[in-house]
């Protein structure tokens, strides 16, 4: 793997972790809005991981 695949691996692993907090915090607030919005960014980001 190059070093610029492995770096990119390791962006997108951090912002699927920061993604996994935010859906753990709002499922706390039981905030329905918030909940769409976290949905959407993790809809955003799978397809980008398994279409490009």
């Amino acid at each position: 793997m190059t070093e610029e695949m492995r770096l990119l691996r390791e962006t997108v692993n951090q912002q699927y972790a920061e993604i996994i907090k935010l859906n753990l915090y709002v499922a706390k607030q039981k905030c329905t809005t918030a909940n769409i919005v976290i949905y959407s960014v993790i809809s955003f980001f799978y397809a980008q991981k398994f279409f490009c």
